[in-house]
């Protein structure tokens, strides 16, 4: 019986102390959390390659039911007429007055680069998960230059 109670409080201590981390820490320890980084490599992507090369990384890694390649641009872009055709319906349905525009598509429905991540130079693959799961590729002239794997238990203000 001692040994239960004794086991009881150090479970207790243990969730206290769990919460207080999540509380004054703000995210949950070793699940939760944002690595971006600027050289080297991580989720099969490496800094440096081109559009194409990470492209290609994506279709062979992340062509999978589910999984969703984004981009957006501003509305003043010089390319933004080029790209009406594109423009996701259900995210810019009733926005003509805002700024941006995006495209997103499952990435199992890409056969090649279109012309929205051809021009744009930031792109977001959303992995399907019971949290949120997302990698942030940017680039300037062409070739990667920051990558941002991004894992949430649920979305914060």
């Amino acid at each position: 019986m001692r040994y239960v109670i004794a086991s009881f409080k150090y479970s207790i201590v243990f969730l206290f102390l769990f919460f207080l981390v999540v509380i004054f820490y703000g995210k949950v320890p070793l699940i939760e959390g944002d690595k971006t980084i600027t050289e080297g490599k991580i989720a099969n992507f490496t800094v440096g390659a081109t559009k194409e090369e990470t492209f290609e990384a994506i279709k062979t890694h992340y062509s999978k039911k589910g999984y969703i390649l984004k981009t957006s641009w501003g509305k003043s872009e010089s390319f933004s007429n080029e790209l009406v055709q594109f423009e996701t319906a259900s995210f810019n349905a009733g926005r003509n007055n805002e700024r941006f525009s995006e495209f997103a598509t499952e990435i199992t429905e890409l056969t090649y680069m279109v012309s929205p991540f051809v021009r744009t130079t930031e792109w977001k693959i959303e992995v399907p998960s019971s949290y949120i799961n997302s990698i942030y590729l940017k680039f300037s002239d062409g070739k990667l230059y920051e990558i941002t794997r991004s894992r949430w238990l649920f979305e914060r203000p």
